[in-house]
């Protein structure tokens, strides 16, 4: 059961001061030893190519774009891009298409979701996978395209996936939805094999084309924690949960691990937009930490 959890909507949260933003951005570690630190930017559009650099950190399985796999997929371009903006600079560019993207090889096994995602998994190094007893953070700005159109089922954008044993549901997702008549994002949590919204911010469209700031911490464990603050440039927080003794390792788990990208079902195909939509990431920073004695 869960000890403590923050539903935010919109109107329901006093914005944070800019100064106070900045304050808890420089201090989200605070109360750890950070153990590792392994970031991962993009270099901009003239620069490396975008698969190379992630791979350099992540490992050379880390990418499921679709450009990468058969089965349908579309495979004319790069699914995974760079750019560069006068706000957060060099930066990724996620792309997906409703109609010719699919999960990975899966097609036409599996034909009701698509993906677009990077990982850390197995062979990873060390200093980006969880291990049970383990404190990680991990930092990222991400900037959905204005007008992006979300369905009533799931589109995840980070995902604390375990790896083995009860695996088949993400640990947690910062997902967006329609619910209710309006697109939403929520953090969600599963003990097991149920997802709950334990945060929610009731405007998507508010949110649509800003950068905003996102922290996840969590200790992998069967009395562990989970912690997580999105913030928009102006310092207001949208998103905050903050979990403690809760159930953050399953039956059979070797890993965790984190996603990010564009995971999203295909069963309410119509609400979603034929153009090609876009989710731009930067400035990834993965943490190992040990709490202060």
């Amino acid at each position: 059961m869960l000890k403590l959890f923050h539903l935010i909507a919109l109107g329901a949260l006093l914005p944070l001061s800019v100064s106070a933003s900045a304050e808890i951005s420089q201090n989200l570690d605070t109360g750890y030893e950070i153990r590792s630190s392994v970031t991962l930017d993009a270099d901009g559009p003239e620069g490396k190519d975008a698969y190379k650099i992630i791979r350099k950190v992540l490992g050379s399985k880390a990418i499921e774009a679709p450009d990468l796999y058969g089965n349908k997929n579309h495979q004319e371009e790069p699914h995974i891009t760079e750019d560069i903006d006068d706000e957060v600079g060099a930066h990724f560019v996620f792309k997906i298409h409703r109609d010719q993207d699919w999960d990975r090889d899966k097609y036409p096994k599996t034909n009701d979701r698509q993906r677009n995602e990077i990982k850390s998994y197995k062979e990873s190094s060390h200093k980006v996978i969880g291990r049970k007893g383990e404190t990680m953070s991990f930092q990222w700005k991400f900037k959905m395209a204005e007008g992006m159109e979300v369905s009533k089922k799931f589109t995840h954008l980070f995902q604390l996936k375990p790896v083995d044993g009860l695996d088949s549901q993400p640990l947690s997702t910062i997902t967006a939805r329609e619910t209710g008549g309006k697109d939403v994002i929520e953090i969600r949590y599963a003990a097991v094999d149920k997802s709950e919204v334990v945060a929610r911010y009731d405007n998507l469209q508010s949110v649509q084309g800003v950068w905003l700031t996102a922290y996840c911490r969590a200790t992998f464990g069967d009395n562990g924690s989970l912690y997580y603050s999105v913030t928009k440039p102006d310092g207001t927080e949208i998103l905050h949960v903050d979990l403690q003794n809760v159930q953050m390792w399953r039956s059979g788990n070797t890993i965790m691990r984190p996603k990010w990208g564009i995971y999203r079902s295909l069963l309410d195909k119509s609400n979603l937009r034929a153009e090609e939509e876009v989710v731009r990431f930067a400035n990834f920073m993965i943490n190992k930490l040990k709490p202060l004695q």
